[in-house]
């Protein structure tokens, strides 16, 4: 299991994505962001295929909140998870289990830093035990060969 971290945006460039008031697909008001998450994702995965769709959310967690383990609905070798994190404590972080060995590993976050994984990959965001406020865009990434009837059915 490959799991890609880079840091691909300033402080700035992720004050400007959390002052969205979109719910869903956040990304889609920042063009020239994309072209950089697309640009990661042909580091971890070079074979998807252009143009890819991005389905993003921003995520907010006060002190004492995470998530439940998930992963994203995807298709194999076509589907990916990412987020990157915006603001908050870096010591707090993401869960991202093994696929193969079960083992659970903590990925600490940098301000700006994208980490992409397959979609498949059981992920969880750690519980917030700092008073700042933890704030990622969720991501779940598709190249232009995936078939979306699958999610419409």
């Amino acid at each position: 299991m490959k799991i890609f971290k880079e840091i691909i945006f300033t402080q700035s460039e992720c004050d400007n994505i959390l002052r969205s008031d979109k719910k869903t697909n956040v990304i889609d008001e920042f063009l020239e962001y994309k072209e950089r998450i697309e640009n990661s994702v042909k580091k971890i995965r070079d074979n998807i295929f252009s143009p890819i769709h991005i389905f993003s959310w921003i995520m907010r967690y006060e002190k004492g909140e995470g998530g439940p383990w998930h992963i994203h609905q995807g298709i194999k070798e076509h589907s990916l998870s990412a987020n990157i994190f915006l603001s908050g404590d870096p010591n707090v972080g993401i869960w991202i289990r093994d696929k193969n060995s079960g083992i659970e590993t903590l990925h600490k976050n940098e301000i700006g830093q994208i980490i992409i994984m397959d979609c498949d990959v059981f992920h969880k965001p750690e519980i917030n035990y700092s008073l700042s406020k933890r704030c990622v865009l969720g991501m779940t990434i598709h190249d232009a060969d995936m078939d979306f009837n699958f999610i419409l059915d």
